[in-house]
């Protein structure tokens, strides 16, 4: 499933509804997906990709939705690093640390089958 939603994770953030509530993406998602006959799995990861939007929040629940999650907080945080878009001291205009912190609590979550040093 996490093949099958990858491409379109992203594709409601050009909606005019995410556009101006961003607290919708990925639920907007979810929703556009299943409009376009995509199965209820691929619109579950599209929606769990998301989460955790905050510390202590929901973490995904299906292997694709974790797998997602993860890709996109490894993509965003190794891109903009690349870019030279560290966070500073008193300024983090990427949510950096945050993203980080949500990356954590994934790794965290998962049954580690390898061992973390």
């Amino acid at each position: 499933m996490a093949v099958a939603a990858a491409p379109i994770m992203k594709a409601d953030l050009v909606s005019q509804i995410v556009v101006e509530f961003t607290s919708l993406a990925g639920i907007m998602g979810r929703h556009y997906a299943l409009r376009n006959g995509h199965p209820p799995s691929v619109a579950t990861a599209i929606y769990e990709h998301t989460l955790p939007r905050f510390s202590g929040d929901a973490l995904p629940t299906t292997p694709a939705g974790t797998l997602l999650a993860t890709a996109d907080r490894l993509d965003s945080l190794t891109a903009l690093f690349a870019a030279g878009h560290a966070p500073k001291s008193a300024a983090d205009p990427f949510a950096l640390r945050r993203t980080s912190i949500g990356l954590l609590s994934l790794l965290l979550a998962l049954p580690a089958p390898f061992p973390l040093p």
